[in-house]
Formats: C-alpha cells, structure tokens, sequence
C-alpha cells in the first residue's frame, strides 16, 4: 500500500551473532564476518548442522533467552524517543513473535516502566512467520502518512537453534550441514524499527536513515509442503505492488532479502527476477546476510531493512553521495505470506552523530551484549589487518619481474578494507578502543587498521600520535599510515588541516607529511616543503623523493636539482628513485652519469619519451634490453619487454595466421579419418 506523506526510518534495535548494536551488526554483517558454527563440533557425526547462535548470551531457557534480546532491541529502537512522556503522540508498538516466547506480556511490563500511565502506546502481536514484521509494517503504512499515528514500533524475534527446532528442521532435511549440502541455517535475533510521520519528525527534530517509499503482502498459491511446484506468484505480486511506487526513470540499487539457501527460496526468487528485471540496475545485486547470522524467521524484516539503509548511508558504490538511492526488501516464510517494502536511501548522516548516538544507547547495555559487541570488532579488526597484508601482496605480486595483470583484485581489497574501516569507524568509542590496544609495531596491517579507524572517526590527534611513534621506526609502518591517509580522504579538499597538524607535530614527521600530500595531490607551501627536504632521514629518501617527482612543481624540482648537484648516491634505490623523480618533475638536464648508473629496462623508455635516452650511452642502452638467459627463455622475454612498453602481447598476424592454418589442416585430417572409418 503506498504512502501519502514521507513516512522516515528513525532508529533500528539489533541483538544478532555477529553483534548486539545496530551499527556492529550491519558493519560485520556488510564485511563478511559470520558466526555460523557446526553443532556438535564434528564434521563427521551425521546429527551435525550449522547453526548461528549468541556465543555471549548464558540462558538456556529459549523464552527467557528471546525476551532478553527483544527487550534489548526495543531499548535502542527507542532510544531517540524524548523521555518517559510523548507528550500525546500516538505510538504503537508490533511485535511478531512465535506463541512460545510469550512476547506480548513481556513487551507491556516493558513499555509500562518506560512510559508514563496516560502515555502508553498501543501494543500488537502476532504470531510470528517469517513475513510477520513487514505485514505488520504495512497495516501501520496508512496511518502514519494520514497523521493517526506519530510513530510506530515493528519489532520481531525468533530463536531457531535450540534442540527441538533443529531436530524438527533435521527431520525434515532443511537444514544445512557438513552432510547436507543445500538448507537453512538455523539463527537467533531479534531486531526493531521505529518509524515516524512527517510531522511527528519534523517537530522532535529526529534523524531519519530513509524513508519508506511503499510496502506491499501477498499470498502465495504453492507455498512449501503443498506438493505443487511453486513459480513465485506470491513474491511477484509482493514486489511489483512496491515497484508500482517507483519512478519510471529510476531503477532499484539494491536488492536485500531472506534467501537463506533453500533451493524453494532460491527458485521462488529465480522466477520473480524474471518478471522486474526492467526495474532492477542489476539483477544480480542483491544482498543475503543469513551467511551471517542465519535464518531468523520474523527478525529478518527489521534486520532486512537495518542492512540496507545502513549500506546504502556508506556510498561504497560512489553513485548517491547525497543520497536518493532506491532499495527492495522483501521475504517470505515457511508457509504463504510474502512481503516486501521499498526505501528510498537518506543522505549519509555526520559519522561523529551515528557514534556518539550508538555509544549512548551501548552504554546501558548488559555484559553480554558489551562482551559479544568487543569480540566482534576485534575480528573486524584482525580481518582488517589481513586484508591490508593481503592487498600487500599483490601489490608486491604486481611490481615484481612476474607481471600479473590483475589490479582488480587490489581494487577489490581496497573496497572491503574501506567497508571495514567505516564500519569500525561507526561503532564508537568502543570500537576505536579495541582497534587501538591491538596496535602491534610489528604487524604494518594492525596500525593501519587503528589509523584509518581514528580519521574515519575524525580523531586526528590521536592518528599524530600513531604516526610520530611508528613512522620513524620502519618504512612498512609509514607506508601503512600514508595508505590510510589516502584512503580516509581522496578528495584533498579537507586534507589541509591535517597537514598542518602533521607539520605541527615537528621535524620527525615533516618529510611524513610531504609524502602524504604528494599521494593526495594536496597543495604544499614553499616553507613547508624546504623544512621537510631538511629533515629527511636516509631511511626516509626514497619515499621522500618519490613525493617531489609526484609533486612536480618548482620548488620540489629544485630541491631533486640540489639533490642530484650533490653527486651520485651510492644506494642503488636512492639512485633509481632520484631518476624517475627527475623524469615525472621534468627535470630540463638530468645527471649522465646518474643516468648511466641505473640499468633498469623499466625507466629507459621513460626516459626516452622525456628526452633523456640522448643522455644515455648505447652501451647501457644495449645492455638494458639484452634478456638474461638464466631468468627467462626468450618468448618470455620478448612478450615482457613488450608489456614494459605498453605494447600488446598478442602474437603478430603472419603467427596468427600460421596457427589458424594448422589447426585448420588438423580438423580436416581428423574429418577424412572418420569418413574412411565409417
């Protein structure tokens, strides 16, 4: 049904696997942390299936166990909320729930503590199905945009991990296991929504995550268990009723649903994508997070809609900076009801209001939602490190005498180690704790995880520190802050503040900051970059000298001019750099002698698109394109010195044509033998 009036996303409750705040669990969540274990501990016992269960939470008892996380969700969805009196607006709270946890009675001691007598909101309950909350969601639709209500709470919690879930779920083989290849992950969680009118919103002055577009129910015909084959009329029906809301010239960014690995899931959203794919940017974006925390039955609609805003506030994809973008969730259950909701993406609040806010509502949180919350970002942080280790690598990969065309894959570490700085970046206070006190001086990967975390978060100061205590000491750890340092910001336009406090930091970390402005294209002063030319270390030239050839303007070529006055350095790196810093700041006369001292094939046809090569005696020239016979044969040489000079490696056309006429001869010989045989 759509809306009349804006109707805006306010704050979300989330008690997961993979984290027991909002902002951690969709940060793990969006990273790829899970908590998806094999219960019993053994792959080879044929009762073992993968669950995804609360590693922190001691109740055994699954009522008590659902009521503690419901109780917590509702908490921070609620946080936003002006005191113990709304002041006569109208609130009501649904909460879908299996009839086991006997959720309603614990929800109204609840909101009775909380709220005054004469401001208590109207509670709602339903028995929960995986769909629950999003039907719930739609009948509170048209209220809030005619103004009947001010806000409205749809919460849901399942757990579907315990032992008489799993051995119902094992006997009928939907669960997925060491054994099993195909099935659902039984989870646990509770999550929570509140949204707001417009004019409710407007008065109390609240953040908005998105707003809600349209939300639509269907009922399927061949639902699971009806011994019919299911083609996803139910679900179409689901979604095209929210699509019908979309503007004809705008397109669905991303899709975020419940498929939890059933193959009648999978085949129900099969078809369906078959009947919207003209409204989708791409069919194949779409987001599943039951990889991380499992199936959660009537959680997985608030969840749903926390992951998507959530990713959608991050930009990682570049295309709504401010922004607009359009998100589809839907999900379905175990028996016919399917629902689905369109939102329209906010702009991406201020990092330091999302901090502070979740640190505010973690702060009255119970130990084992503090404890589970510590455990998760100290993985983040460690998979942050890896990550960093691993794009390294590559780069290493990249560089060396074996050239792998696959930039790609450094791209695509650069884009999960962006998501999970972010990520970390808006976990608080906490978060910045644990990534600090795992700040190891001999792992480059752990200190830049803590230094892109803290610019992430704003906290510049305490970057400063980081580097005046880990650049001085090795060049993989400056390198590690100066990747952070590009990373965190790319445009350059706030980069000078932090410059100036890095020069301000003093002379240790001047030739730093030289080298961190060269990689941002930021603006330098004069001054500035003679005091950093005087500081620099031996162990700092090369990078040093890498930043003025980057720089490039004329106080940087006249300091590699005075650099290469002095004679020829007699380290062979210092020497290589002070060369191609010659070429990329264009250097009118560059040293003979330096020239002739670098026997490196890579920088001679630099050199000779610059006018250098005249410079160079014939001898080095010769020598440098002469293969060495024990490296490499010569086809290999050959197709290597090519890729040196950005020429294709494809065989020339005369080969190519020799090849296509042996193959040729070959398929015709091979036709004649067959003939004869026949």
């Amino acid at each position: 049904m759509p809306a009349d009036a804006p109707i805006h996303l306010v704050a979300f409750g989330a008690v997961t696997p993979v984290g027991a705040r909002p902002a951690v669990a969709m940060a793990a969540a969006q990273a790829g942390i899970s908590r998806i274990t094999i219960d019993p501990d053994d792959e080879d016992d044929a009762e073992a299936c993968n669950i995804a269960q609360i590693s922190t939470l001691a109740i055994d008892d699954v009522a008590a166990r659902g009521r503690a996380m419901l109780a917590l969700a509702i908490e921070q969805a609620l946080a936003p909320l002006p005191g113990p009196d709304l002041k006569s607006a109208a609130l009501r709270v649904s909460v879908a729930a299996p009839a086991r946890f006997d959720a309603g009675l614990a929800v109204a001691r609840q909101l009775a503590r909380r709220f005054c007598e004469g401001a208590l909101p109207e509670l709602e309950t339903d028995a929960g199905h995986g769909a629950a909350a999003l039907f719930a969601l739609e009948r509170a639709l048209r209220p809030l945009a005619r103004g009947e209500l001010d806000f409205a709470l749809v919460a849901g919690i399942d757990v579907r991990n315990d032992p008489p879930s799993l051995a119902q779920g094992m006997a009928a083989e939907r669960v997925i296991g060491p054994s099993r290849s195909f099935g659902h992950v039984p989870g646990e969680a509770a999550a929570a929504v509140l949204l707001a009118g417009e004019r409710a919103w407007q008065r109390l002055g609240l953040p908005s995550r998105g707003t809600l577009v349209a939300a639509s129910t269907a009922r399927e015909p061949h639902p699971l268990g009806s011994g019919r084959t299911c083609l996803g009329a139910g679900l179409s029906q689901a979604v095209r009723g929210v699509l019908a809301r979309l503007p004809s010239d705008a397109r669905v960014e991303t899709v975020t649903c419940d498929l939890n690995g059933e193959r009648y899931r999978t085949d129900e959203w099969g078809f369906t994508i078959t009947r919207v794919v003209d409204r989708l940017r791409d069919p194949n974006a779409f987001v599943a997070p039951a990889t991380a925390w499992g199936d959660c039955g009537p959680a997985n609609g608030p969840l749903l809609l926390a992951l998507a805003t959530a990713a959608a506030a991050r930009n990682t994809d570049g295309r709504h900076p401010n922004g607009g973008a359009h998100l589809l969730v839907w999900t379905g259950s175990d028996g016919d009801d399917r629902a689905a909701a369109l939102v329209r993406a906010a702009a991406p609040p201020e990092l330091s209001t999302i901090a502070g806010d979740d640190d505010a509502r973690a702060a009255g949180a119970p130990p084992w939602a503090r404890a589970l919350d510590g455990e998760i970002l100290a993985e983040m942080a460690a998979e942050c490190a890896f990550r960093y280790e691993q794009r390294d690598y590559q780069l290493r990969q990249l560089s060396g005498e074996e050239l792998v065309h696959d930039w790609l894959a450094v791209d695509r570490v650069e884009a999960i180690l962006a998501t999970l700085t972010r990520g970390l970046a808006e976990c608080g206070a906490q978060a910045r704790e644990v990534v600090t006190a795992a700040v190891d001086p001999e792992a480059p990967g752990s200190v830049y995880a803590a230094a892109r975390t803290l610019l992430e978060a704003g906290h510049l100061p305490a970057v400063i520190e980081l580097a005046v205590a880990h650049v001085p000491a090795a060049p993989q750890l400056a390198d590690a802050i100066r990747f952070a340092f590009r990373g965190a910001d790319r445009t350059g336009a706030t980069l000078e503040p932090d410059l100036r406090a890095l020069f301000a930091a003093g002379p240790t970390l001047a030739p730093f900051a030289v080298e961190v402005a060269a990689a941002m294209a930021a603006p330098i002063a004069p001054h500035a970059l003679a005091a950093a030319a005087a500081a620099v270390t031996p162990a700092q030239a090369v990078s040093f000298l890498r930043a003025l050839g980057q720089i490039a303007t004329p106080e940087a070529r006249a300091l590699i001019a005075g650099w290469n006055d002095a004679g020829v350095p007699e380290d062979p790196a210092v020497r290589r750099e002070l060369a191609l810093a010659e070429i990329r700041a264009g250097v009118s006369a560059p040293h003979v002698e330096l020239a002739n001292a670098v026997e490196d094939p890579a920088l001679l046809p630099r050199w000779s698109s610059t006018g250098v090569r005249s410079a160079c005696s014939s001898v080095t020239w010769r020598r440098a394109r002469r293969p060495t016979p024990t490296r490499c044969w010569r086809r290999d040489w050959r197709a290597t010195w090519r890729r040196s000079r950005g020429c294709s490696i494809a065989w020339p056309p005369a080969r190519r044509r020799k090849n296509s006429q042996k193959k040729g001869q070959k398929t015709r010989q091979k036709a004649r033998r067959s003939k004869r045989w026949r």
